[in-house]
């Protein structure tokens, strides 16, 4: 897990900063790369929460890829 998800969870409320969605539901299509599973920014806010969450780091963009072959994400 982020080191620093329970600040920001807990400073977001347990909701995406992004789209304030509730944490639950929230892993519906955010702006994502299916040929390289990566999440895409759209605004410079999306740009660097992705960036300081590292929501690309090489394991979530390889769970990303697998769950992309299978057809579970997104």
């Amino acid at each position: 897990m982020n080191r620093y998800y329970a600040a920001i969870a807990g400073r977001a409320n347990h909701r995406c900063e992004y789209c304030q969605a509730p944490e639950l539901i929230f892993n519906f299509p955010f702006q994502v790369d299916t040929q390289s599973g990566k999440i895409i920014g759209i605004t410079s806010s999306g740009k660097v929460t992705i960036e300081y969450l590292e929501m690309n780091s090489a394991s979530q963009v390889a769970a990303r890829q697998l769950w992309l072959r299978l057809g579970l994400f997104p």
